[in-house]
């Protein structure tokens, strides 16, 4: 008898290790492809921003960073095309704690407030906290928009971040709208004018996660991009991963944090951004 409590006892816990596990997996499953698209989302927004920073700056210096150094072929002369190239060397950490190494490499055809303009990002052994990212990204000045706000449309293609938990494969097509601080301009505001730029991104995504998953991504509520941020502050996507339903992911209220909500039938899960 004592034989046969001990087989059921050890049966049970068996099964109370697996379902705890399975739970666990399911958890991980869950989060990792949301997590995923938006770290992705956040490296190629901050490609971008440390570029936005850098176009009206001098050669010696760039905003958020003393050790980067920024460099045009046509500086101030008004010559397009123009290449600009903000170098972060072997490590480069700004005020925010992030540090990255490499080169940001842009092609400018136009002024970046003119109609038409085009801006063709690429990644030059380019490290940001340590993860690799590859890829190329481009972004098109549409003019004013029927609000009468200066609106992009942006492609990702062919990005990767290569993470301590595996590689994240990426691409987007996306309108970015400028809604606040095109007005500010470095004569009006010096140095600082990039602060007060807030632009509201909508479109959609796909990619493979970390752990080799497929996924694909639509933006519900446009995501705010504050530059005086690191964050998305508020907005909200749903991501449907391979094999399994659509879940949402809600950045919050326009507090800028690092916190972000994931809901998945009825269920709520914290993800911590990177």
């Amino acid at each position: 008898m004592k034989k046969n409590i001990s087989k059921l006892i050890i049966a049970i816990l068996s099964i109370a290790i697996i379902a705890t596990s399975c739970k666990k997996n399911e958890k991980e499953d869950v989060q990792q492809s949301a997590a995923d698209n938006a770290f992705a989302e956040a490296s190629f927004e901050d490609v971008t921003n440390q570029v936005d920073q850098a176009y009206d700056q001098s050669t010696s210096k760039s905003l958020d960073s003393i050790c980067a150094i920024i460099t045009h072929t046509n500086l101030f002369d008004g010559v397009f095309p123009d290449t600009l190239t903000v170098d972060f060397g072997t490590g480069c950490t700004d005020n925010h704690g992030v540090t990255r190494s490499g080169k940001i490499v842009s092609t400018i055809t136009g002024l970046y407030r003119t109609s038409g303009t085009v801006i063709k990002h690429t990644l030059e052994n380019f490290y940001r906290n340590g993860n690799h990212i590859t890829g190329t990204k481009t972004v098109t000045n549409n003019g004013l928009n029927n609000g009468g706000n200066i609106y992009f449309t942006i492609s990702v293609q062919n990005a990767s971040i290569t993470t301590d938990n595996g590689t994240i494969s990426w691409a987007s097509d996306r309108t970015r709208e400028w809604v606040e601080g095109s007005n500010t301009t470095w004569q009006t505001n010096g140095l600082f004018c990039w602060l007060d730029d807030v632009y509201l991104i909508t479109g959609t995504a796909s990619g493979t996660n970390a752990h080799g998953k497929t996924f694909s991504a639509a933006i519900t509520s446009p995501l705010r991009i504050e530059l005086s941020c690191r964050w998305i502050v508020s907005g909200s996507f749903e991501i449907t991963p391979q094999g399994g339903d659509t879940r949402t992911v809600d950045y919050g209220d326009g507090t800028c944090d690092n916190e972000a909500v994931l809901t998945w039938r009825n269920r709520t899960y914290n993800i911590t951004l990177r």
